[in-house]
């Protein structure tokens, strides 16, 4: 894991390298695009935010100003990827769909951007259409991850019942494989689905999956449901269990 503080005099000399050799370049997509993705991927920023990250976005963008590449939109996405800065993502999110209609994961990332900007009708749209394109091709893991995304985005709109149909439709897709995506959207979305409904009783009462494959990072959405238990309401814990937003399911 990078850590964050004064870099040495090393990593200084590194970062460097790129820079110059974009400024030699300076009408040459190729290297103001190599120079952005090391910038980008040496921010220690959680939020991105730092003055040297505005830098990788420019440079990203070809000399004529236009998204060159469907790896630049990726990285684009990826480096907006945060609350401050995310509105100057979007239109590289309604580019990236459009560059590659068939590949299920460049449907579903322009969603990265629409759930930090809100735009939820958008992120259900997306990724409803990734997970579509990812089942037909055989892709469970892309599948899956989509449709956890979808699941939070129909949430936000209170669609309870086209979140518990999406909800559904994961528990059917087989053939998942030990990566930690498909797990961890499997263990993520119950927990969205009771969480984010107001739903403390079926929060409480979620339980660890049954596979070896579970990520790690899985323990803390079910911890965080869990937790529930602890804040629930005394008339929640004696009374059957009930969403607040029940009636819209």
């Amino acid at each position: 894991m990078r850590t964050c503080g004064p870099p040495s005099a090393r990593a200084s000399s590194a970062r460097a390298k790129p820079t110059k050799r974009s400024r030699r370049n300076i009408r040459t997509d190729e290297a103001q695009i190599f120079s952005a993705l090391y910038l980008a991927g040496r921010s220690c920023s959680p939020t991105r935010a730092m003055p040297p990250t505005s830098r990788p976005r420019r440079s990203s963008r070809s000399s004529s100003g236009s998204i060159p590449t469907i790896g630049v939109a990726h990285y684009l996405i990826h480096s907006y990827d945060a609350p401050p800065i995310a509105q100057q993502g979007v239109p590289a999110a309604r580019r990236y769909a459009r560059i590659a209609p068939d590949a299920p994961h460049a449907l579903h990332m322009p969603s990265h951007i629409f759930t930090r900007v809100g735009e939820w009708t958008e992120s259900a749209r997306t990724n409803r259409r990734s997970s579509t394109v990812a089942q037909k091709n055989n892709e469970p893991d892309e599948a899956l991850h989509a449709l956890d995304y979808m699941t939070y985005a129909l949430l936000q709109m209170a669609r309870d019942g086209d979140a518990r149909k999406a909800l559904d439709e994961a528990q059917q897709i087989k053939g998942i494989t030990p990566r930690f995506i498909a797990p961890y959207a499997l263990t993520a979305m119950p927990a969205r689905y009771a969480l984010e409904r107001g739903d403390w009783r079926a929060a409480a009462g979620l339980q660890p999956r049954q596979d070896t494959s579970v990520h790690r990072g899985d323990d803390a959405f079910r911890a965080r449901a869990r937790r529930a238990r602890s804040v629930m309401p005394q008339s929640a814990q004696k009374e059957p269990t009930a969403s607040p937003r029940s009636a819209r399911s």
